[in-house]
């Protein structure tokens, strides 16, 4: 199972900020006003655009902008003192990962809390005038209060660390990529670059290594075969100690003699390799390609 290295600082940016403010406050909204329970909202005499848009930009959006910095801030310093930096694309090991950052959820809002309510109390008593009672309604640590916010933290949490799973994820999958697009070889005028899908197959030659194209070409390259396995993607695999394929250019295979195999590639390229390295091609390009029966 492939492991990565999360990417918290990812999501430090205005846009991320946004987004996961908005899908919570949309999503609490969502929950309350169209509760069954709830619907004669519209219909009240205190209604109107005007209102329900300063409501949700102003009372909702702005506000709640801070509670989202404060979670992305502390999941970072959070996962730095826990030591929470790599997970595994697993259920078991997304379960845990989240499972992880639940005393942060049911912390943060003691942080939060005390400034957005009072905010929110301050911008309804001075602004819009309206008569209210911090103690009973603002008050961070009225239990009602702890419990209705808990929701949208956890909301937020969540989707924040989602979007971390899928930027590390996304990151390491470009990088690759940028670092798979070519490959340095050594041609006749010089230094050059070759993209690997071009490459059939990698082979040793006395104290020196050569990359073998379908066009027929070859050139040098200084890295030698470790070097390559580890470099290059899982489409290249060994066959024998000199030679790597890239299993792109797989044709078939047949057996020799003596636990060796022939390989041929779809240049009609021939190669030898042993029963082990046919039995891990069979498990490859049964994972990456489809089934390939013997």
């Amino acid at each position: 199972m492939r492991t990565y290295n999360l990417e918290y600082r990812s999501i430090f940016n205005f846009r991320t900020v946004v987004l996961i403010t908005a899908a919570t406050v949309f999503m609490v909204l969502g929950v309350s006003y169209l509760h069954p329970s709830n619907t004669g909202w519209a219909s009240n005499g205190h209604f109107s655009w005007f209102n329900l848009l300063q409501f949700v930009l102003i009372d909702q959006l702005l506000i709640e902008l801070f509670s989202t910095v404060c979670i992305i801030v502390g999941i970072k310093y959070y996962a730095d003192f826990f030591k929470i930096d790599r997970i595994e694309l697993s259920v078991k090991s997304l379960f845990l990962f989240a499972l992880k950052f639940l005393p942060f959820c049911l912390s943060v809002y003691i942080i939060i809390s005390p400034i957005t309510t009072s905010t929110r109390f301050l911008y309804h008593s001075l602004i819009l005038k309206r008569p209210s009672n911090y103690m009973e309604d603002y008050l961070f640590v009225n239990t009602e209060i702890y419990l209705s916010y808990l929701v949208p933290i956890c909301f937020s949490v969540v989707l924040a660390l989602i979007i971390i799973i899928l930027n590390s994820i996304q990151n390491v999958d470009t990088a690759t990529r940028l670092r798979m697009a070519n490959i340095e070889v050594k041609s006749d005028s010089g230094v050059t670059f070759v993209p690997s899908n071009s490459i059939t197959h990698i082979k040793k030659e006395g104290s020196s290594y050569r990359v073998i194209l379908d066009n027929g070409k070859e050139h040098q390259i200084k890295k030698n075969l470790t070097e390559l396995e580890d470099t290059l993607d899982d489409d290249f695999i060994r066959i024998n100690r000199s030679t790597l394929i890239n299993l792109n250019h797989f044709k078939d295979y047949s057996f020799w003699e003596n636990e060796k195999y022939i390989v041929r590639l779809k240049d009609n390229t021939e190669l030898n390799a042993t029963r082990t390295r046919i039995k891990e091609i069979k498990k490859r390009f049964t994972e990456f390609k489809g089934t390939l029966k013997e």
